[in-house]
């Protein structure tokens, strides 16, 4: 992984050539992207037409899948192609798993879902609007890093909120912002795997929307079919951790859902799963 954006693969086995794919994930990933994992590459799709003054990708692939073993372990533990699919009491120990790590797919099947009326949290009749400026909504405007220095702000931050739902009235309006998760240890996704300011900041804007009469839901996505409950990884970012309780008991609703992955299918799953601070 040469960079956090960018790894390098063997394609067909170790005789294979190497082809460099797009990681669509900024976390660590320390866990599932190593030397000798097994894991899912797919054919970047051509730009079209209407594409082509965007900036020009550099890589020829998207790494989607990585496998893991069921529950998650301290250590990286390489999967071969006979390990997966095995079950409990097969030649291998403990059944193995494909994570996505592509964090484009949460937020497209959590609108999906939303849209088709799948998850019964969010059942009421409402405009889904996806990708919200936040500061639309409300008269505050979060201060940026130069406060924290002792300056003067020079400009506002602004956030971009990943779902608004419209219900007709502020009490069954709110604001939703979704988060993937890929790292578990016994069966417990954590999230972050990397100190993340943003996402402390969206649990802040969350509350203050709850203060100001807007319903408001912090969304964690299990990327796997393994975790049983999702908490803040407090030992790797104690602020989110900090910002996830206060947000909570501000009366942000915490909500989780996981994910059921083959090599062809990615779906989510309207079993809700807890979410504790």
């Amino acid at each position: 992984r040469p960079n956090r954006f960018v790894a390098e693969v063997v394609l067909g086995g170790a005789t294979g050539r190497i082809v460099t794919a797009h990681v669509a994930d900024s976390g660590r990933l320390k866990e599932l992207i190593f030397p000798g994992n097994l894991v899912m590459v797919r054919k970047a799709v051509p730009a079209t037409d209407g594409e082509q003054d965007k900036a020009q990708r550099k890589t020829n692939y998207d790494l989607v899948l990585a496998s893991a073993v069921e529950g998650g372990d301290d250590q990286p533990v390489p999967v071969t192609p006979d390990d997966l699919g095995a079950q409990p009491g097969d030649a291998t120990p403990q059944r193995r798993v494909w994570v996505s790590v592509d964090t484009r797919y949460p937020n497209m099947l959590f609108g999906q879902a939303l849209r088709a009326g799948a998850l019964k949290e969010f059942d009421c009749a409402c405009t889904v609007c996806q990708e919200h400026w936040y500061h639309h909504l409300s008269p505050w405007k979060e201060e940026d890093e130069g406060r924290a220095a002792g300056k003067a702000p020079s400009r506002p931050v602004r956030s971009r909120m990943d779902f608004y739902l419209d219900g007709g009235s502020r009490d069954r309006c709110c604001l939703i912002e979704v988060k993937s998760v890929t790292l578990c240890k016994d069966g417990v996704g954590l999230f972050p795997d990397a100190p993340t300011d943003r996402g402390a900041r969206h649990l802040r804007e969350l509350a203050r929307a709850v203060e100001a009469g807007y319903r408001a839901y912090a969304v964690f996505i299990a990327q796997r079919d393994d975790i049983r409950i999702i908490k803040p990884n407090r030992e790797t970012d104690p602020a989110f951790a900090d910002a996830l309780e206060h947000a909570a008991k501000a009366g942000v609703r915490l909500i989780g859902y996981r994910c059921r992955i083959t090599p062809e299918e990615i779906s989510l799953d309207p079993a809700a799963i807890p979410v504790v601070t």
